[in-house]
């Protein structure tokens, strides 16, 4: 797993700790427990209460990315989790997926 100001990347089982979603709409995705404190420090953005990444339910793809993270985690496909700069609450902005040929 690895975080750049922008993104964190890796395989989801090793990035993604769970999926909450939440009565609002959003889901919550628990990032706090897989990276280090300096990767988290590494982020342009602050995590939601300390441990999530939020995708928002008016997200225009929300429907589209949970579909990619649920699958993400039962493949335990490689993934990037784009963060929306600045955020207050590590919004996710986009994520990308990739085939086990081009990961890493």
């Amino acid at each position: 797993v690895s975080c750049s100001a922008a993104a964190c990347s890796g395989p989801a089982q090793e990035l993604i700790e769970r999926l909450v979603l939440t009565a609002g709409g959003s889901i919550q995705i628990d990032v706090a427990d897989r990276l280090t404190a300096e990767q988290i420090g590494t982020l342009n953005c602050t995590l939601y209460a300390d441990h999530h990444m939020i995708l928002p339910a008016e997200h225009l793809s929300f429907q589209e990315i949970f579909a990619a993270l649920s699958t993400a985690m039962v493949t335990n496909q490689e993934i990037s989790l784009r963060i929306v700069d600045g955020s207050p609450d590590c919004e996710i902005r986009y994520i990308s997926l990739y085939s086990p040929t081009t990961a890493g």
